[in-house]
């Protein structure tokens, strides 16, 4: 077996890995909501009041609330978005750079294109 190919069986694996571990926290987020409904379930709390208030009818101030929740999911998904696909054109863009200008030196970012952790 070559080494390339030792490589990629070994990539592969930590793919596979990471995939289980994403699998295992989507089940286990599940698995608490339930828990968590399961112990509201049939009991008045404060948390059914809260609900109602989001839920009625009579009430305009949950339309903004939902709006808002729903921007910031939306916001934190094309964040992410954005963030893989600018690693994953890393490669590309500085075989791309080296092309063009092969005495460019590097700006310092993270391969995300955000500025390093101890800052610039």
């Amino acid at each position: 077996m070559t080494d390339n190919a030792r490589l990629f069986l070994i990539s592969r694996g930590f793919e596979l890995l990471k995939e289980i571990i994403r699998a295992a926290i989507l089940i286990s987020g599940f698995y608490f909501a339930y828990l968590a409904i399961a112990e509201l379930a049939g009991k008045q709390t404060e948390a059914l009041l809260a609900f109602h208030y989001f839920i009625s009818r009579d009430n305009d101030y949950a339309l903004p609330w939902i709006i808002s929740f729903a921007s910031l999911l939306y916001a934190g998904m094309q964040r992410r978005l954005r963030l893989k696909k600018t690693q994953e054109m890393q490669g590309y863009i500085q075989e791309l750079e080296l092309k063009i200008d092969p005495n460019r030196t590097s700006s310092g970012l993270t391969t995300t294109g955000q500025t390093p952790a101890g800052g610039i």
